[in-house]
């Protein structure tokens, strides 16, 4: 349909866009800022943060692994396997810890 990039460079400067697109909304952040939130699920600590910026993050942070999911597939990679892959790496280091 022609709806895609040319070539990886152009994903980079999406990636650089929508990473300034969520520091834009993260100036909304109510103090202190984003921290980790205990030691719970992911999204834990909710009310912290007013509904509609939560959407907001939410759509630039959904932006961004969009466009990274992109930069795997121009590179032939499966995004999908590769998040998997740091998860464990990430998990080994930390029971090393």
């Amino acid at each position: 349909m022609g709806f895609d990039w040319p070539n990886i460079d152009g994903l980079f400067d999406k990636l650089r866009e929508e990473t300034e697109e969520l520091r834009a909304e993260l100036r909304e952040y109510p103090a202190p800022g984003p921290e980790p939130r205990g030691t719970g699920m992911a999204g834990s600590g909710r009310a912290a943060i007013p509904e509609e910026l939560r959407s907001r993050l939410e759509e630039e942070v959904g932006d961004l692994f969009f466009v990274l999911v992109n930069i795997s597939r121009f590179l032939a990679l499966d995004s999908e396997l590769a998040l998997k892959k740091t998860n464990r790496k990430f998990r080994r280091r930390f029971q090393r810890v």
